[in-house]
This record gives C-alpha cells, structure tokens and sequence, in this order.
C-alpha cells in the first residue's frame, strides 16, 4: 500500500505472507470451507493469513492520519477477505465510506511498483475528440458552425498537456556504459573524466534513472557479476548516490532483481561508511557485507549443497537397497512357488516341470505348438496334449 500527494510518494509499505499454495491459484481458507486439511503446509498458509491481518491492521492504524485525510481511497481486496478486512479495520475505515473505490485492474504481485502503476493509471485522464454524425440538416449545420470552436479547445488542450509534460532527457555516455555493462570502458570514463561527479546523479531516459538504476537493473539483460561490478565501481569510484528516485520513486537497489548486485550494493554500504548517506530510510539497502561475510556466506551455501548431495546420496543408496531387498524377497517368493508346485506334481505322479511355457503336457512335457492352454486337455490342476496322456496319469 501507499500514500501519494501531488504525485509524491508519502508513504508505503510490503507485506508478504505464505498464504497461497504453489500451484493451487487459491487461498487455504477458501480451502478450508471444503476439507479443512491438517498437514504441515495448510497450517503455515493458515498462520500466514492471519499475520497478513495482523499486518494490514497494523499498518492502516499507523497510517489514521492518512486515511482520514484522504481525498479517493483504491482498494483491491479478494471477496474472501473483504469481510474479515473492515472488520479488522472498522476504527480507521468503514465498508460504506463514499471515499472506497475497487481498482478495476489486475494488479498481480502486490509490490510497490504495482501499487504506483495503479496510481498512475488511475489518476490520470486522456481527452479525446468526438465527433457525432446526426441526420437532421440543422444539427448538422450547428455542428458545422461548432466544429472549428471545438477542434480550437482541443488543440488549447493537447498544447497544455504538451507543456506540463517533462521532457525526456536523452542518455548520456556514463548511462549507457552501464546499461550495457561494458566495465572496463566504464572505469576508464570514471577515471579519465574531469566533471564525472556532475554526472554520477544525473538522471536521463524515459524513467528519469541515473546510471546506477541501470547498472541495477542490467543484471536481467547482462551476466549479474558484470552487473555487480558496474555498481561497486559507481559506488566506490564514482561517489554515486544511491538514495536518488527515478520518476517512479525507486531507489537503485530495488531494481536490483540478482543476489549478486544486492551484495555489491551492501559490500559498497561496508566500503563507504554508514555516514556516506542515509543507507537505511533513504537508499533501502540492506545491512552491510564484508568480505569475510561474503566468504562465510558462500561457504555455508557451498556446505548447504554438500549435506544435501550426500542425502541425495543416501536416498539412493537406501532406494537401491530397498529395490535389492524386494527383487531378492520376489525371488524367494517364485522359488518357494516352484518348490510347491514341484512337490504336488511329485504327489500326483508327476516329474518336476522342466519348460516355462504355458502350452506344456504335463505328462509328458511335449509343448503343444499352436495351441493355447485353454485348448488343451485338462483334468483337476493339470493339463494334456492328447488324450492318451490323460489315460496314463489317470492310470498311474
């Protein structure tokens, strides 16, 4: 959520709470309404749905003073929770206010990016001329006559926009050699330039970002250890100032979309000093990182990968054993088979089968080609290629 004025950005806040399974598309209360389920996964959503109330509450108490002096409220809140929000809600704002709008758009991920891309959208109006073809000869002549004042107000209109519109700032060399994440030529420029701190923070392109928002941003076009040492050398050489806003109010480290880049910017924040600017309220970036933290990190991500290759390890040894074990008890089991039924063939007068074939006498253990068992000769468990054989064994 956010607070805006005059297009500024007051205040706003993130929350994000485990409340959705992967996958599912759906809420775990709305879940619940059919099968309430008891597994470890359902009580975490149900947990995170209640600290997601909690958080909301919270924050809109925080913001009173905001709320009530509000001009337009946009709210967007799934059917499910629209109830349990007034309520939770119900000192700072109230279900009837006349102030509630429903953002009528799918703003997907609630971060704030989304939350100033719907204010943009719905604060903002585009005029258009219209024209309207009637039948009757005096309105169309009235409309003749109006036509020219109304194509003037237009065009007043569209002069007017065109004035309170910004005008783009073309990139400059520091912007696009950062972009692109040629490093080398970067540094030199950093080293070689004279007004480079004049430079450092100047804001270009449609966004109105510095060259340390692109360099942030690169990391999604270009290898991420480029993108991280373009911003450790705009930061530690360049003195650049990470606190300065783009057009849309963010700082360059939340468009830092790679681990690698985020840790260059709080390896820079350790370099510098916490007394360079305002690391926490003003540039957001996380505590600072050494490179002995650096160091201990990757070796307990790289210990995290051992242990878990070796119960990968482990879970094949076991599966492979367990496979072993099952095939050596179905062998057993067909041999203690074989051996019965050897047994009762002795009893019956019978020598021990010696063919695997299904069309076999068991007389005389002759294999009955073309034939299928069912169309042999049979008495009690046995069967026959002729009824010879019957005889005999009835004989014996």
């Amino acid at each position: 959520g956010g607070v805006f004025q005059h297009q500024k950005c007051l205040i706003h806040r993130t929350c994000q709470r485990y409340t959705i399974r992967r996958g599912q598309g759906k809420a775990q209360s709305s879940q619940d309404g059919k099968r309430r389920a008891k597994s470890m996964g359902s009580q975490l959503r149900r947990a995170g749905e209640e600290a997601l109330r909690e958080d909301v509450s919270t924050t809109l108490s925080n913001w009173a003073t905001h709320v009530k002096n509000a001009g337009i409220i946009l709210l967007s809140c799934p059917k499910l929770m629209l109830k349990s929000f007034f309520e939770d809600v119900e000192e700072v704002l109230h279900r009837d206010d006349p102030r509630i709008h429903k953002i009528p758009l799918d703003i997907g991920r609630p971060t704030f990016e989304a939350v100033t891309a719907v204010y943009e959208i719905m604060m903002t109006a585009n005029l258009r001329e219209q024209f309207v073809e009637e039948d009757d000869e005096g309105q169309e002549e009235g409309q003749a006559v109006t036509a020219p004042s109304q194509q003037k107000d237009v065009v007043e209109v569209e002069e007017e926009e065109e004035e309170e519109k910004e005008p783009v700032v073309p990139l400059g060399e520091l912007h696009t050699l950062a972009s692109e994440g040629r490093l080398a030529d970067l540094i030199r420029y950093l080293n070689s330039v004279d007004d480079v701190a004049d430079q450092i923070d100047e804001r270009a392109g449609d966004d109105f970002m510095t060259p340390l928002h692109y360099a942030s941003e690169s990391a999604c076009r270009i290898d991420p250890t480029t993108s991280a040492a373009c911003v450790t050398a705009l930061l530690v050489q360049g003195h650049a100032n990470p606190c300065v806003l783009d057009a849309r109010y963010r700082t360059p480290y939340f468009l830092a979309s790679n681990e690698k880049v985020r840790d260059a910017f709080r390896m820079a924040r350790a370099t510098l000093g916490e007394d360079y600017c305002a690391w926490d309220e003003g540039a957001k970036v996380g505590p600072p990182l050494t490179h002995d933290d650096l160091q201990k990190k990757k070796d307990k991500a790289a210990e995290k990968k051992r242990r878990q290759r070796a119960r990968q390890k482990e879970k094949k040894a076991r599966e492979k054993a367990q496979a072993e074990e099952t095939e050596r008890q179905q062998r057993e089991e067909e041999e203690r088979k074989k051996q019965k039924a050897d047994a009762k063939r002795i009893r019956d007068g019978l020598k021990p089968k010696t063919s695997l074939a299904t069309n076999v006498c068991d007389y005389c253990q002759k294999v009955c080609k073309g034939k299928k068992r069912s169309q042999m000769f049979q008495r009690l468990d046995y069967v026959y290629c002729s009824s010879e054989c019957v005889q005999k064994h009835k004989r014996e």
